[in-house]
């Protein structure tokens, strides 16, 4: 007898090879023991048929159709993971972009105070008798290409916030047209049903292995042969079966049969395979200055913070860092480091002012009293900005003002510093900035809906979220089932041989086939009915549909509050924080007097709130826009942080940390489907099967390259991460960049200084600045300044990347290749399904 029917063992890999690794191998019969016809195959594999025309059998109701059907649902499901691939790579892109937003308004506005701090600007605002005016047009003149409508920075703005919305309505459409299909699918194709081969005019259900003693046809019902046919579970990501006659495992077979579920799409990795050109340009932009990779460093730590599970899971010694308990978090960081990096000296000395913060009332457009409230921080009182310290013993610069005034104003507005260490303006003066002016609008009812708006698009990211979790943990039911049919073969071998001697052998002919099935019911059972795997699966299943009809639902009514939002809120609004304030006064420039007098001349700060900045963030206060003097690096223990009227601060003003978290779609879903993930893992592990878990990872790592994958359950550092490197040897790196870029930044803002120095004595000489008798002329100069402005930014230092696009999520395995049987008789050929 030929080697490949030689024994049970030969038969079922030959049969397994038919049948392909995913799919359950049903033999039909034992050499020297017993065979059946081509009638008695028909009814293990197709059952027998009813009155109906519908067949019942060992694989459920047989229906010619049904395999093409769960086929169409399972590819609903990719077509809408990809869409959701498609719309989390517009989040991501348009976070990035707000990061890069963020970088060109520090670096507008550092080369603003730069232009303010020169002698010569000091002297135009000596000879001019409209200050705030000249000021006033300086900085709009400065920030136009940044701030104003229609400029490229906020034009790059809106369209990354445009794209989301696009993104939103294209998934919107395509779960309109394709979550039909998913209704019942876990009842229709979550169980074993008879699989057939798809190439080569297809059709193939059945597999003559060899004759047992008479040489008679398969189809004669006196013959004795035995057969081999498929069972697939269609939700399990298997729809068809190689069906290759001669045993042997061909890659264009394996091509042509539907893919294993190994191959599937991974919903972030595709994410960012479709997000990397922009993703990239968008990193390289930032890092060619020193803000930009400070503000990306900044961006993407506090991500890998947040979720440590997923964006440290492939390098789990940045993990456990992350992670521990006793090291301060990144906020606790940032206020221990807040001195030095504001620059300004927490002095205790008895104070030189005695004011209170003023307040007052302002009727936005739609009639209604908005209460304005100034607001003192520690060192309002203490002294003149002249007599300020750093932390260094050093006089105070405009710069370490300008930087208390961005931690006033938080990530989410742009700060406006009015007012420098050398001159001064009273309130006055600053509300005609900061209150309903040229740069903003105060309008506290259109800001709230706004706000409320901003948080539309959020709600659907958490849906996603929630959603790709339930597909993660899908994915990892389907190698759960996979490993399940695997480890039940050397069980059927056992079966089977131990039946051969007993029942089979002496059994009645008519008995036979009756024997059989109930022996393949006894080794289907770890796969089929209440088994973990069936039950698992199933399980998945029905919450990936609840979690996906949960998305369906809320972009339904998410898209039209956006779709408003792009509409109404592409423009800056005056900031408030929890204590209604909206100015920080800073410090008094030449005198005692309290900012509120006409006489007095102090510095201040206010706000530019800009909601698309709001955009994507999972906490978001109806209450205040700014973190105002809640900011913990203006953190006080004196009480002199105040505003007027205001007693229980703490209670009423709550520092605003949770606000400033960004939300990770991928980081949100890998750290909810985690447990499940590693509970599955050691599942498979102890079916011995962990040879799955190795080969996906590598097929996924091949179909998403610099992607990397790891197992959940195991701290596996990713081999072969390009670029990635060590966070030491990074932030090492980084470090000797800023050293050695140092002296051509020095240099750049010198001669953006001069620039500006030239066309201020320029506007001076001219007489233009002299706004009260020649205003036109001031315009001009005004012209002329903002020209000399533009293209003088400081750029090219190196501070910090961080590991964003090289580690990522894990799913769980699949398939591999197995040797297979030497080829079959000749003449044994795989039989057309007759169909019922």
């Amino acid at each position: 007898m030929h080697d490949a029917t030689s024994s049970v063992d030969n038969l079922l890999s030959s049969c397994m090879a038919f049948c392909g690794e995913s799919n359950i191998p049903l033999l039909i019969g034992v050499q020297t023991s017993y065979g059946f016809s081509l009638e008695s195959m028909d009814r293990v594999c197709l059952g027998d048929q009813g009155p109906d025309g519908q067949r019942t059998g060992l694989l459920g109701d047989y229906a010619k159709g049904l395999m093409a059907e769960c086929k169409e649902r399972s590819e609903a499901i990719e077509e809408i993971k990809e869409k959701m691939a498609h719309l989390v790579a517009a989040v991501d892109a348009m976070k990035l972009e707000q990061v890069r937003f963020r970088a060109a308004l520090q670096l507008k506005m550092k080369d603003f105070v730069t232009a303010i701090s020169s002698k010569r600007f000091e002297l135009a605002m000596q000879a001019t008798k409209d200050k705030i005016g000249l000021y006033t047009k300086f900085l709009e003149a400065h920030m136009k290409d940044t701030l104003f409508a229609n400029s490229e920075d906020r034009a790059r703005m809106l369209e990354s916030v445009k794209a989301i919305g696009v993104m939103g309505d294209e998934l919107r459409q395509t779960m309109e047209k394709k979550m039909p299909l998913l209704a019942g699918y876990a009842e229709r194709c979550g169980h074993p049903v008879l699989a057939t081969s798809e190439y080569q005019g297809g059709g193939k259900y059945l597999l003559d292995l060899c004759f047992q003693d008479k040489a008679l046809c398969i189809d004669n019902p006196e013959s004795q042969h035995i057969g081999c046919c498929c069972g697939a579970v269609p939700a399990a990501g298997s729809f068809s079966i190689p069906a290759e006659p001669d045993g042997r495992r061909l890659q264009a077979a394996r091509s042509h049969s539907t893919s294993s579920p190994s191959s599937g799409m991974d919903l972030c990795a595709e994410a960012e395979v479709v997000g990397k050109e922009r993703m990239d340009s968008l990193r390289a932009e930032l890092n060619e200055t020193e803000i930009g990779r400070r503000l990306l460093g900044d961006f993407e730590a506090k991500l890998a913070q947040y979720y440590p599970e997923y964006f440290g899971r492939c390098a789990p010694e940045i993990g456990r860092r992350l992670r521990e308990d006793d090291s301060p978090s990144w906020f606790e960081r940032i206020a221990m480091k807040a001195e030095e990096a504001l620059g300004i000296k927490h002095q205790p000395k008895v104070q030189k002012l005695h004011c209170e913060p003023p307040t007052g009332k302002f009727q936005d457009p739609e009639g209604t009293e908005e209460t304005m409230k100034t607001a003192f921080w520690s060192q309002t009182e203490v002294d003149t900005c002249d007599e300020l310290r750093t932390s260094h013993d050093t006089e105070v610069k405009t710069q370490d003002l300008a930087d208390v005034c961005s931690d006033f104003c938080g990530s989410e507005s742009v700060p406006m510093l009015i007012g420098s260490v050398a001159f001064g303006f009273n309130k006055s003066a600053m509300d005609s900035v900061c209150v309903d002016s040229s740069m903003m609008k105060t309008d506290e009812p259109k800001v709230k809906q706004c706000l409320i708006e901003a948080t539309a698009m959020n709600a659907v990211e958490v849906k996603v979220a929630a959603a790709a979790a339930s597909l993660m943990s899908l994915e990892s039911a389907k190698f759960f089932y996979e490993a399940s049919v695997r480890a039940m073969i050397p069980e059927m071998r056992d079966i089977i041989n131990a039946e051969s001697q007993k029942r089979e052998r002496y059994a009645d002919v008519g008995a036979k086939v009756t024997n059989l099935e109930k022996v393949l019911n006894r080794t289907m059972k770890s796969v089929t009915g209440n088994s973990a795997a069936a039950i698992s699966l199933e399980t998945a299943l029905l919450a990936m549909g609840e979690k996906a009809a949960e998305v369906q639902e809320t972009l339904h009514t998410a898209l039209a509050d956006f779709t408003h939002f792009i509409q109404d809120c592409d423009e800056l609004f005056t900031g408030k924080g929890a204590a209604e304030e909206y100015l920080l006064d800073m410090c008094s420039q030449t005198s005692l007097e309290c900012v509120e007098e006409d006489v007095s001349r102090h510095v201040g700060c206010c706000c530019g709130y800009y909601p698309l900045l709001s955009v994507g963030k999972p906490y978001v206060s109806l209450q205040h826009t700014i973190p105002g003097i809640s900011a913990s690096e203006l953190s006080d223990t004196d009480g002199k942080a105040r505003v007027h009227e205001h007693d229980d601060f703490e209670t009423h003003h709550p520092r605003r940390l949770q606000a400033e978290e960004d939300f990770s779609i991928c980081g949100s879903a890998y750290r909810t489907a985690l447990p499940l993930l590693q509970a599955t893992e050691e599942k498979i592990k102890k079916l011995g099967q962990e040879r799955l878990l190795q080969t996906h990872l590598a097929q996924l790592s091949e179909k998403y390259p610099g992607y990397a994958f790891c197992e959940a359950g195991l701290a596996v550092a990713a081999a072969g991460v390009a670029g990635a490197g060590t966070l030491g040897q990074i932030v090492e790196s980084a470090e000797a960049e800023v050293q050695a870029a140092a002296a051509g930044v020095e240099a750049g803002l010198a001669e953006a200084s001069a620039g500006v120095e030239a066309g201020v004595v320029a506007g001076v000489e001219s007489g233009a600045v002299l706004l009260a008798s020649k205003e036109n002329e001031t315009d001009s100069s005004a012209g002329a300044l903002s020209s000399q402005l533009i293209g003088q930014a400081a750029v090219g230092v190196a501070v910090v990347a961080f590991l964003w696009a090289f580690v990522s999520q894990v799913r769980l395995p699949a398939p591999s290749a197995v040797g297979l049987a030497e080829p079959m008789l000749p003449g044994n050929a795989a039989r057309e399904a007759a169909g019922p």
